[in-house]
């Protein structure tokens, strides 16, 4: 895996500061919902998107939280037709928001910490 990874080290497969393309943008986001909806993984499908166009370390995380907020909210509405939102999850939700509150605050301070080579 070390020699893999140092072979492909020296090959530039992405471009840092790409110019955005909007209809692949809108492609692979489409995916990324679809993805998010059906198993809560639009990750890789956000990340083929993103990582090429070569954000620095807090605009990537920040376009992420964005889009993925964005994205969460629009699926409130299939979540709520397809009787997967009730009172009751909604009242789990409201006892983990201290927890995801705190998750946040170590997310933040662990993003100023990584160098952004390494990121």
């Amino acid at each position: 895996m070390f020699s893999l990874k140092q072979i492909f080290k020296q090959i530039n497969f992405a471009k840092p500061g790409k110019v955005l393309n909007s209809k692949v943008g809108i492609i692979w986001c489409t995916i990324a919902g679809f993805t998010s909806f059906i198993s809560h993984n639009g990750g890789p499908p956000w990340q083929i998107f993103t990582l090429p166009l070569g954000l620095s370390k807090s605009v990537f995380v920040g376009t992420s939280v964005l889009a993925f907020s964005y994205c969460n909210l629009i699926k409130a509405i299939p979540y709520f037709m397809l009787n997967q939102m009730t009172l009751v999850t909604l009242k789990v939700s409201l006892y983990l928001m201290l927890p995801a509150a705190i998750a946040v605050f170590i997310g933040v301070k662990i993003i100023k910490i990584i160098p952004e080579k390494s990121f």
